[in-house]
């Protein structure tokens, strides 16, 4: 073959994804309301996905060693039987992920006073990601 057949276009047209730089997404952040704000620090500052920030119990964010470890997902389905469900990662993998300085206020404000099993986002957070 004189060209890898994976190298052809199918015609596919890739998404151009528009990036905020650290200052814009602080200001995007500080407009939020409290419960976006989270949410939106995980995702903007950290890279977790939707289903891991909806996942993440207080008990898995170390403010002190400054990580968040990653080790489930939850989703909600929606629909006449609608159910929440509770599951491993993507890869079935826990992971730690480091917390950035702009995010520590953020995140010790969302654990503060709640139990280590109780979640960090609430689930209308998660509403407002899949209606957006």
């Amino acid at each position: 073959l004189e060209k890898s057949p994976w190298h052809y276009n199918d015609g596919r047209q890739k998404r151009v994804v528009s990036i905020l730089n650290p200052d814009e997404l602080a200001r995007l952040i500080a407009a939020a309301t409290p419960a976006a704000q989270v949410g939106l620090a995980l995702a903007g500052f950290l890279g977790l996905r939707r289903g891991e920030i909806m996942g993440l119990k207080a008990g898995d964010v170390d403010i002190d060693s400054r990580v968040v470890y990653v080790r489930r997902t939850r989703v909600k389905v929606f629909g006449k039987d609608g159910q929440e469900l509770v599951k491993g990662t993507k890869t079935d993998t826990p992971r730690v992920v480091p917390i950035p300085d702009i995010a520590i206020p953020i995140l010790s404000k969302a654990v503060a006073g709640k139990t280590d099993s109780e979640f960090v986002a609430v689930l209308h957070f998660f509403k407002m990601l899949v209606l957006h």
